[in-house]
């Protein structure tokens, strides 16, 4: 039962993990050029903006463009940021710094992904940026929501908490008998049918493997929907199947075989008959 209440425990801190909000540290000095280049970009003050870029790029083209994002943009001083997303690559050509920022304006949300590079003079510099924009209602229709769903919504809600719920019992009877493989072998599901819980569009991955049988997902961006993932729990439907939940059969000694191995000893009646005097003299 202590084998069982360890992989209750278990998978109940990876639905917490899955759950909980994850929280990302970017670089100080590159999220203040990040929010500096949107501030300047609201501001219209243009030339700032090209001045902080990099020097390869044509003057004229980026000054037109950051003028039509400037129109798309709010006209209010943006909030303070906070990071979705951060990616360095460090290559011969040069270090790359790539940053995702949220900014929650008072009538909508925008999305900044900033490219920066490092200079040969140790200058971090904007190489591009481009920015996205959300209402509150485009936001909350990626929300998870119960309200409103389709029956393939609840089939999916209910399908995934079976099959976990079965794919943790397996385990933990198989660890309760010793089947340390078979154990193993239960915590996967094979072929995952994935369902968008925005759209309700669904689909199916033939060479998928999912822990535990079901998962949730987002991605970093709450422009991003909720993905369902559920998958059969074919190690766990082998194990009730084949049998394996009965106890292990007793092990039967081996008999050695080789030149080392005795014969067993068996005795006679006369390995214990009285020892006769032949020689005795008169």
């Amino acid at each position: 039962m202590k084998m069982l209440r360890a992989a209750v425990l278990w998978a109940g801190l990876l639905v917490m993990a899955a759950c909980a909000p994850m929280t990302i540290k970017g670089d100080p000095a590159r999220e203040a050029q990040a929010d500096r280049i949107l501030a300047l970009t609201i501001a219209g003050d243009n030339e700032a903006v090209y001045a902080g870029m990099s020097p390869g790029l044509d003057k004229a083209t980026t000054l037109t463009q950051l003028a039509a994002v400037r129109a798309a943009l709010p006209k209010t001083p943006p909030p303070p940021g906070k990071t979705l997303g951060v990616f360095r690559m460090t290559s011969t050509g040069g270090d790359q710094y790539v940053l995702t920022r949220q900014y929650d304006f008072p009538t909508v949300t925008v999305f900044a992904q900033t490219q920066m590079i490092k200079t040969a003079d140790g200058r971090w510099v904007v190489n591009n940026f481009n920015f996205n924009k959300a209402t509150p209602e485009q936001l909350k229709a990626n929300d998870f929501s119960l309200t409103g769903k389709s029956p393939l919504h609840y089939g999916m809600l209910a399908v995934m908490v079976a099959v976990f719920g079965f794919i943790l019992t397996t385990v933990g009877f198989a660890l309760y008998r010793r089947r340390w493989g078979w154990a193993f072998l239960c915590l996967f599901g094979f072929v995952c049918f994935q369902l968008n819980w925005a759209t309700g569009a669904w689909g199916v991955q033939p060479i998928y493997f999912n822990l535990l049988g079901a998962s949730f997902m987002r991605a970093a961006s709450p422009l991003a929907p909720w993905i369902l993932s559920v998958s059969f729990p074919l190690g766990a439907t082998l194990f009730w199947a084949m049998r394996k939940y009965r106890p292990k059969p007793p092990k039967v000694p081996k008999a050695k075989k080789g030149k080392g191995a005795r014969e067993p000893f068996v005795s006679t009646p006369d390995d214990f008959s009285p020892i006769v005097e032949t020689n005795k003299e008169p």
